[in-house]
């Protein structure tokens, strides 16, 4: 303590962390700066702080693979929020096993407190906190990860959900595994036996959970805003570090805009002018969202996030097809304005911040189209002009037997 005192007046900073106390120069930062609530500054947070190269900063630190290889052996027996902790990470499958029995999870120094706080769960069972750094070739930088590192022998946890802590297993797949977008909360591509487990939690708590999924997209989202709500106050009972920012977000709303294209044929059936005719073009599709920036991403949304969905649903669908056979809401009409209302309706579920969708036929020709808020959506269902002749009566053993006589 007094060398570490020593070296604060000296204008150094001294992090101590796993019985090694190191030592470098800070000299833009003060002694006032130094330290967070509750814990130090960690080296690759102090070059956010003061905007240098981690480099920079860290070229006198010594963490390195070597130190979390040579973990200790920890035979302790797990307790119940030890075994609900790792299940949960498992489960997630962000959890590395190596060949040297060595367990590591890596996570984003943004989440640092939270992972800070499942290191004093996992503490005394052999986990520890390590920050790396090393020269990555291919992005032609310093690289720093953030890993909880444990020991796999001796260690056994079972999947036996029934005697895990529900809230807190719960509370690390919703802030490690979930989107909010829009206070519409979504978990995406988890394991079923995982989304099943989940499922079984919420419904205990009256929260409903509806599949979005298609052939594609491996997505579950609570029903409404009401399901986020009652989430929200289940866990933060728990205080847990950061998961209140989670569903607060910031302050600052913000706008982004994917660009697409694709090409397609069409007809206009019943037209006067030359639509009538199959012919084909590019499109152009510009597609607006808007909510909340992330106080953990820094986006209001990922853009391969965006695009990842909007390729899938829309563009693989319509691209070198004729839009007129893609499917019976643009039969009739495969106009900007339809296909812009069929579009928002396929985005809208999975992407609640949609705000705008803009399509253009030709450089001359385009249209704008804001449709219902996934609020309104959820209460009035699917444009009724693009079902018009979905929803026409007819017997369906009748209409088959047509197809098949064509």
């Amino acid at each position: 303590q007094e060398l570490k005192n020593y070296l604060v007046k000296k204008r150094h900073f001294g992090y101590y962390r796993d019985d090694a106390f190191i030592i470098m120069e800070t000299k833009d930062i003060k002694n006032k700066d130094i330290k967070t609530d509750n814990r130090s500054l960690t080296p690759q947070e102090i070059s956010f702080k003061t905007a240098q190269p981690i480099d920079k900063i860290n070229n006198s630190i010594f963490i390195n693979s070597n130190q979390e290889n040579s973990l200790p052996l920890n035979s302790n027996d797990l307790n119940k929020q030890q075994e609900t902790i790792l299940c949960a990470l498992n489960d997630l499958g962000i959890m590395e096993f190596d060949a040297k029995d060595t367990i590591r999870i890596e996570f984003e120094i943004r989440k640092l407190d939270f992972f800070i706080f499942l290191e004093d769960m996992l503490s005394d069972v052999g986990f520890k906190f390590f920050q790396n750094t090393h020269y990555e070739p291919d992005a032609h930088r310093q690289i720093t990860s953030n890993r909880l590192v444990g020991k796999n022998k001796g260690l056994c946890f079972k999947r036996d959900y029934s005697k895990y802590d529900d809230l807190l297993y719960l509370s690390i797949i919703t802030f490690l595994g979930g989107i909010n977008i829009n206070n519409y909360i979504f978990f995406n591509n988890l394991e079923e036996n995982t989304i099943f487990n989940i499922k079984s939690i919420l419904e205990e708590h009256g929260i409903n959970i509806i599949n979005c999924s298609d052939d594609v997209i491996n997505s579950y989202r609570l029903h409404n805003r009401d399901d986020t709500e009652k989430l929200k106050n289940v866990i933060l009972n728990l205080n847990i570090p950061q998961i209140s920012d989670f569903f607060n977000k910031t302050d600052e709303t913000a706008s982004v805009t994917k660009c697409f294209k694709f090409d397609s044929a069409h007809f206009i059936t019943d037209h006067p002018g030359k639509c009538r005719n199959l012919h084909g073009g590019r499109y152009e599709l510009e597609i607006t969202f808007t909510d909340q920036v992330d106080a953990f991403t820094g986006f209001v949304l990922d853009y391969g996030y965006i695009k990842n969905i909007v390729e899938n649903c829309i563009i693989s669908k319509f691209d070198h097809k004729t839009l007129n056979f893609v499917c019976p809401e643009l039969s009739w009409r495969s106009s900007t304005e339809f296909i812009s209302i069929f579009t928002w309706e396929k985005i809208i579920n999975l992407i609640p911040s949609l705000s705008k969708i803009k399509i253009y036929e030709t450089e001359s020709s385009y249209c704008e189209y804001v449709g219902k808020s996934l609020d309104q959506f959820l209460l009035k269902g699917t444009s009724h002009a693009l079902r018009y002749y979905i929803e026409l009566n007819e017997d369906d053993t009748n209409v088959l037997n047509i197809l098949q006589k064509k």
